[in-house]
């Protein structure tokens, strides 16, 4: 006996593009549009958490999978090679 769920199956589906759009991660430093249950297109940008682990892409240290240690001067600070360093936040991507 095979039973479908279409309701069900429409939130699940809803939840599951709204999650690849990246509305949940709290890592993500896009801007992201989303629009809610109401219908409304909210835009929200996420900025980069200490703690998060980030890839920097470009640069002396592109290709470098680190943890943002802190802020300074509004860039995100990490440790290379034993020394801190920083980068624009838009020179990093979730790791």
């Amino acid at each position: 006996m095979t039973t479908t769920h279409r309701p069900a199956e429409a939130i699940v589906w809803r939840f599951r593009e709204r999650y690849m759009r990246g509305e949940w991660d709290s890592v993500t430093n896009q801007t992201g549009e989303f629009v809610n249950e109401a219908g409304e297109l909210v835009t929200r940008r996420n900025p980069i958490p200490t703690g998060a682990r980030i890839k920097i892409m470009e640069g002396e240290f592109a290709d470098l999978i680190t943890t943002v240690r802190g802020r300074k001067h509004g860039k995100l600070e990490f440790l290379a090679n034993g020394k801190w360093e920083t980068t624009r936040e838009s020179n990093a991507r979730a790791a």
